[in-house]
Protein backbone atom coordinates (compact mmCIF):
# COMPACT_ATOMS: atom_id res chain seq x y z
CA UNK A 1 0.00 0.00 0.00
CA UNK A 2 1.86 3.37 -1.25
CA UNK A 3 -0.10 6.34 -0.35
CA UNK A 4 -3.12 4.98 1.23
CA UNK A 5 -3.89 3.60 -2.40
CA UNK A 6 -3.59 0.00 -3.39
CA UNK A 7 -0.70 0.13 -6.09
CA UNK A 8 -0.14 -2.84 -8.78
CA UNK A 9 2.88 -2.22 -11.21
CA UNK A 10 3.61 -4.80 -14.02
CA UNK A 11 5.36 -7.52 -13.37
CA UNK A 12 9.40 -7.40 -13.14
CA UNK A 13 9.16 -3.40 -12.38
CA UNK A 14 11.02 -1.76 -9.58
CA UNK A 15 9.77 0.70 -7.55
CA UNK A 16 11.72 2.99 -5.83
CA UNK A 17 10.09 4.18 -2.52
CA UNK A 18 13.35 5.75 -0.33
CA UNK A 19 17.12 6.62 -0.86
CA UNK A 20 20.02 6.87 1.44
CA UNK A 21 22.62 9.43 0.52
CA UNK A 22 24.39 10.18 3.50
CA UNK A 23 28.30 12.36 3.46
CA UNK A 24 31.17 12.15 5.71
CA UNK A 25 29.65 8.47 7.14
CA UNK A 26 31.90 5.66 6.95
CA UNK A 27 30.67 2.88 5.20
CA UNK A 28 29.91 0.38 8.36
CA UNK A 29 27.45 2.62 10.08
CA UNK A 30 25.67 4.18 6.77
CA UNK A 31 25.08 -0.15 6.08
CA UNK A 32 23.68 -0.19 9.54
CA UNK A 33 21.48 2.58 9.48
CA UNK A 34 20.35 0.84 5.73
CA UNK A 35 19.73 -2.21 7.59
CA UNK A 36 17.96 -0.60 10.55
CA UNK A 37 15.94 1.18 7.85
CA UNK A 38 15.00 -1.27 5.16
CA UNK A 39 14.84 -5.10 5.26
CA UNK A 40 17.00 -5.06 2.13
CA UNK A 41 16.76 -8.92 0.30
CA UNK A 42 19.68 -8.47 -2.26
CA UNK A 43 22.04 -5.82 -3.27
CA UNK A 44 23.17 -4.69 -6.51
CA UNK A 45 26.39 -3.28 -6.14
CA UNK A 46 29.28 -1.36 -8.15
CA UNK A 47 32.02 -4.48 -8.86
CA UNK A 48 34.85 -1.65 -7.35
CA UNK A 49 33.53 -2.60 -4.24
CA UNK A 50 34.90 -6.00 -4.16
CA UNK A 51 38.27 -4.38 -3.75
CA UNK A 52 39.65 -3.28 0.20
CA UNK A 53 37.89 0.12 1.34
CA UNK A 54 40.33 2.90 2.33
CA UNK A 55 38.09 3.73 5.58
CA UNK A 56 37.80 0.07 6.58
CA UNK A 57 40.74 -1.81 5.24
CA UNK A 58 38.35 -4.57 3.93
CA UNK A 59 36.30 -5.34 0.69
CA UNK A 60 33.36 -3.04 0.84
CA UNK A 61 30.96 -5.96 -0.41
CA UNK A 62 32.50 -8.13 2.62
CA UNK A 63 31.41 -5.71 4.86
CA UNK A 64 27.94 -5.09 3.42
CA UNK A 65 27.23 -8.73 3.27
CA UNK A 66 28.16 -9.12 6.71
CA UNK A 67 26.04 -6.41 7.97
CA UNK A 68 23.08 -6.65 5.92
CA UNK A 69 23.34 -10.54 5.77
CA UNK A 70 21.97 -10.61 2.07
CA UNK A 71 23.53 -11.59 -0.70
CA UNK A 72 25.32 -9.13 -3.32
CA UNK A 73 25.12 -9.12 -6.83
CA UNK A 74 27.47 -7.14 -9.41
CA UNK A 75 29.19 -7.73 -13.08
CA UNK A 76 32.50 -7.72 -14.73
CA UNK A 77 31.31 -8.82 -17.49
CA UNK A 78 33.20 -5.46 -20.01
CA UNK A 79 29.29 -4.77 -21.73
CA UNK A 80 26.92 -5.61 -18.77
CA UNK A 81 29.53 -2.97 -17.09
CA UNK A 82 29.48 -0.17 -19.30
CA UNK A 83 27.85 3.24 -18.48
CA UNK A 84 26.08 3.47 -21.90
CA UNK A 85 24.60 -0.06 -21.54
CA UNK A 86 23.70 0.51 -18.27
CA UNK A 87 21.97 3.90 -19.27
CA UNK A 88 20.09 2.29 -22.15
CA UNK A 89 18.65 -0.02 -19.90
CA UNK A 90 17.65 2.73 -17.18
CA UNK A 91 16.50 5.10 -20.21
CA UNK A 92 14.59 1.33 -21.33
CA UNK A 93 13.26 0.81 -17.97
CA UNK A 94 11.45 4.08 -17.46
CA UNK A 95 10.43 4.72 -21.49
CA UNK A 96 10.31 1.50 -23.33
CA UNK A 97 10.84 1.20 -27.00
CA UNK A 98 8.41 -1.13 -27.19
CA UNK A 99 5.90 1.49 -25.68
CA UNK A 100 4.84 -1.13 -23.59
CA UNK A 101 4.81 -0.11 -19.35
CA UNK A 102 7.81 1.42 -18.09
CA UNK A 103 9.20 -0.74 -15.58
CA UNK A 104 11.18 1.80 -13.10
CA UNK A 105 8.70 3.83 -10.93
CA UNK A 106 9.63 6.21 -8.33
CA UNK A 107 6.97 7.20 -5.58
CA UNK A 108 5.37 10.33 -4.59
CA UNK A 109 6.80 10.52 -1.34
CA UNK A 110 10.22 10.45 -2.80
CA UNK A 111 9.99 13.14 -5.02
CA UNK A 112 8.63 14.88 -2.49
CA UNK A 113 11.25 14.34 -0.23
CA UNK A 114 13.75 15.60 -2.80
CA UNK A 115 12.23 18.72 -2.94
CA UNK A 116 13.95 19.34 0.24
CA UNK A 117 17.12 18.10 -0.50
CA UNK A 118 20.56 18.65 -2.69
CA UNK A 119 20.44 15.55 -4.42
CA UNK A 120 18.45 12.55 -5.25
CA UNK A 121 17.59 10.17 -7.75
CA UNK A 122 14.88 11.62 -9.35
CA UNK A 123 16.62 15.57 -9.62
CA UNK A 124 20.03 14.02 -10.24
CA UNK A 125 18.67 11.93 -13.01
CA UNK A 126 17.87 15.37 -14.21
CA UNK A 127 21.30 16.48 -14.10
CA UNK A 128 23.13 13.98 -15.86
CA UNK A 129 24.84 15.74 -18.89
CA UNK A 130 27.48 14.28 -21.19
CA UNK A 131 30.72 16.38 -23.01
CA UNK A 132 29.72 18.20 -25.77
CA UNK A 133 31.56 20.13 -28.22
CA UNK A 134 29.84 22.75 -30.52
CA UNK A 135 26.69 21.41 -29.27
CA UNK A 136 27.42 17.81 -30.48
CA UNK A 137 27.94 14.98 -27.31
CA UNK A 138 31.51 13.98 -28.04
CA UNK A 139 31.28 10.52 -25.66
CA UNK A 140 28.64 8.38 -24.46
CA UNK A 141 29.47 8.32 -20.89
CA UNK A 142 27.90 11.05 -19.05
CA UNK A 143 30.24 13.62 -16.97
CA UNK A 144 30.97 12.75 -12.95
CA UNK A 145 30.43 15.69 -11.20
CA UNK A 146 30.86 13.94 -7.80
CA UNK A 147 27.27 14.98 -6.50
CA UNK A 148 24.60 13.80 -8.90
CA UNK A 149 26.44 10.84 -10.30
CA UNK A 150 26.46 8.24 -7.52
CA UNK A 151 22.59 7.71 -7.25
CA UNK A 152 22.54 7.15 -10.76
CA UNK A 153 25.31 4.65 -10.64
CA UNK A 154 23.77 3.20 -7.80
CA UNK A 155 20.11 3.08 -10.12
CA UNK A 156 21.95 1.37 -13.03
CA UNK A 157 23.24 -1.58 -10.79
CA UNK A 158 19.85 -2.09 -9.63
CA UNK A 159 18.55 -2.44 -13.53
CA UNK A 160 21.51 -4.09 -14.89
CA UNK A 161 21.41 -6.56 -12.11
CA UNK A 162 17.95 -7.02 -12.20
CA UNK A 163 17.69 -7.61 -15.95
CA UNK A 164 17.22 -10.42 -17.61
CA UNK A 165 20.39 -10.27 -19.98
CA UNK A 166 22.32 -9.63 -16.47
CA UNK A 167 21.43 -12.93 -16.06
CA UNK A 168 23.71 -14.29 -18.28
CA UNK A 169 27.36 -13.88 -16.28
CA UNK A 170 26.56 -12.28 -12.74
CA UNK A 171 29.12 -13.13 -9.47
CA UNK A 172 27.23 -13.22 -6.08
CA UNK A 173 29.06 -13.09 -2.77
Amino acid sequence: DLGGRDVVLPEGSLLCVDEHNPEDVLEPLFFQQLRRDWPVQRGYVDPAGAAENAQTGIESTRLLTEVLGTPLSWTRSPLLSSISFGVGLVNGALAPASGGSPRLYYTRRLLDLEQRTLRGVVKDKLRYAYPEDAGRRTSDKPLKDGLSDHTQDAERYLVVGRSPVSRVEVRQN
